[in-house]
């Protein structure tokens, strides 16, 4: 007899209504008894939007709250804790604030909403005083010392990161306001504070100095978010039915066609909504596409997670769809970040950023890793210890965000290097397929020109981290290739994939092009150190870069590439003069070759 599979809730429901629903619930039980039975008592935790922290703060309220029915066959209902009974405070701070006085006004009435609830009378008008007072009155109604968990902590200056004025004002108003209930500590029990992104006002002379930080220990790496073992725990029932829906959708079919060569137009018109599914024989297979696509996060550099609400959604609906990167919220927020200038926020120009530069951001100060790392857009790959400040490197988490990511980055791109984007394509394409060397070389020497002075200082290196690796030539080849990546994802869409290469490699480029045709790409940049004989220095950088495709031209491409396989080597120095070198060893039959500006492979 097949046991019944436990509901999915994916619509914001409490803990207790999916305990007493019977829905499939996660369980961090254990994280939280490990939490509020340690000699610690006030936390910060950092995690991305739609992340679960809510969940884990309404679990915390209802463990506080002596609801131990609720945790019967849970990690901390199997303890020994013994579920003793304490007001809690719980705030969510996702609060509208057009103005300080409006953020004053809803930092009252949540207070005063509180003490009614608890039926006890604030005497004061004031919001510092008014927390002070209703920790204290309630602690004396109750004789029990009261828990206090906020929710989005940061929200009122996260939600205006591009006006600064109002975020600096909110953020001096949270400081008085979190100040308070740090007076208030010996009337509490236990504190718990979550967020996006550790703003300064946490720092020494704020109000929430005295929280121990968890975002990146890694006692509690998993403490939001689905480990493999938890997606196979709970939802191992679902991978057979779901493996067979999948594999009878449309989607699935529309990919295996592409990834058979079978189409004959280039598929540029279909490419802005679709992902690549990989290849499913296997509950394993399927299981191993959940996390491609919605896992990869790490907050300590080993334990992976998926994201709960793509993951939850997809089981529900039994379908590859970008579902956290769709929300509102996650959209909207990488545009307000790109409004600065995106091309700060190039995929390859996020690489080595120093400890303390992802740990707090300073309130005004858009750094593009700590917003993006905090956020969810990014995740930690690895980091190098010992030396004095720790180098983190990072990469998209999954292919879920990379594929939102690039595309709202080079929708705000494309403004900046796109000219006439359909003539531009179209040079492109001829360009390719004709091996004319000059027209791709004028091309991609038209887009660089259109950085400005200020765009092209971009191409150093940070001098935060410049000291310490030798970086020069190569961060001005990651901006350059960064550059030309997103120029040609805003020309080409999903027909453009940066390719992972090995260990110590750079990315090189592959373009999916019409009539089964793959053409794959490699660039190398010099800085320009003799002007009579830059023409010799640039062809030396061509002719390196032709070198590495040749190495790079795998079985893998040859096979894919039914239609031929066209092997272009580019250089680039200076501020963007190009030089583009065709490999004449490509196999098929491939549409206008030849052209004089080749290199015999």
């Amino acid at each position: 007899m097949t046991e019944k599979l436990k509901e999915i809730r994916v619509e914001e429901a409490s803990f207790k209504e999916i305990i007493e629903g019977g829905f499939i619930y996660v369980d961090k039980t254990g994280f939280i008894h490990k939490l509020i039975t340690s000699k610690v008592k006030n936390y910060f935790l950092s995690r991305p939007r739609r992340f679960g922290k809510t969940l884990l703060l309404e679990t915390m309220e209802e463990v506080f709250s002596g609801n131990e029915k609720l945790f019967k066959g849970l990690e901390i209902g199997k303890s020994d804790y013994n579920f003793k009974k304490h007001p809690v405070l719980r705030f969510n701070m996702n609060i509208q604030s057009f103005n300080s006085e409006q953020l004053n006004l809803s930092l009252m009435e949540m207070l005063s909403v509180m003490a009614r609830g608890w039926d006890v009378e604030l005497t004061t008008d004031s919001f510092d005083l008014s927390v002070e007072e209703l920790i204290y009155l309630i602690y004396e109604k109750t004789k029990a010392k009261v828990v206090v968990l906020f929710d989005e902590y940061d929200d009122p200056v996260a939600s205006n990161i591009h006006d600064e004025d109002l975020a600096a004002m909110n953020a001096k108003i949270l400081r008085v306001f979190y100040s308070a209930f740090k007076s208030s500590n010996k009337f509490t029990r236990f504190a718990f504070v979550t967020g996006v992104t550790r703003y300064g006002m946490m720092g020494a002379t704020s109000g929430l100095n005295n929280l121990t930080d968890i975002s990146l220990d890694e006692n509690y790496s998993a403490i939001c978010g689905f480990t493999h073992k938890e997606l196979d725990d709970n939802f191992r029932g679902y991978y057979k039915p779901v493996l067979e829906t999948i594999l009878k959708s449309e989607e699935y079919e529309n990919s295996r066609l592409f990834e058979r060569n079978a189409q004959e137009v280039l598929p540029l018109d279909l490419e802005p909504d679709r992902i690549e599914i990989s290849v499913l024989k296997s509950e394993s297979d399927l299981r191993d596409e959940i996390f491609r696509w919605y896992g990869g996060y790490t907050w300590d550099g080993a334990t992976e997670v998926l994201n709960p609400l793509s993951a939850l959604n997809f089981f529900l609906k039994r379908k590859f769809e970008s579902y956290w990167m769709k929300t509102v919220s996650s959209q909207n927020f990488l545009r307000d970040v790109f409004k600065s200038d995106p091309l700060d926020f190039t995929k390859d120009m996020l690489s080595n950023i120093p400890l303390e530069d992802i740990e707090t951001v300073a309130v005004g100060e858009l750094k593009p890793v700590p917003f993006l790392f905090h956020s969810g857009y990014l995740t930690i790959e690895k980091f190098i210890t010992g030396i004095r400040r720790n180098p983190y490197f990072f990469k998209a988490p999954n292919l879920e965000v990379k594929d939102g990511y690039e595309r709202i980055l080079t929708e705000a791109a494309s403004k900046i290097l796109v000219k006439d984007s359909i003539d531009e394509r179209k040079i492109l394409l001829n360009g390719v397929y004709n091996r004319d060397a000059a027209a791709l070389s004028d091309l991609f020497e038209g887009c660089y020109k259109r950085l400005t002075p200020e765009q092209r200082k971009k191409r150093h290196p940070p001098s935060s981290f410049a000291a310490y690796l030798d970086l020069k030539n190569d961060y001005a080849e990651v901006f350059y290739s960064s550059v030309l990546y997103t120029y040609l994802k805003a020309l080409l869409g999903g027909a453009v994939v940066q390719d992972e290469s090995g260990p110590g490699e750079k990315p090189h480029f592959t373009l999916r092009l019409p009539k089964n045709v793959y053409a794959i790409m490699e660039m190398k940049y010099g800085t320009k150190n003799d002007r009579e004989n830059s023409d010799a220095e640039l062809d030396a950088l061509a002719k390196k870069a032709a070198t590495l495709v040749r190495r790079k031209s795998c079985a893998v491409h040859q096979e894919k590439a039914g239609g031929g396989l066209i092997k272009i080597a580019m250089g680039v120095i200076g501020r963007g003069d190009v030089k583009i070198l065709f490999l004449d060893d490509s196999p098929g039959g491939i549409p206008g070759a030849g052209g004089e500006s080749t290199l015999g492979g």
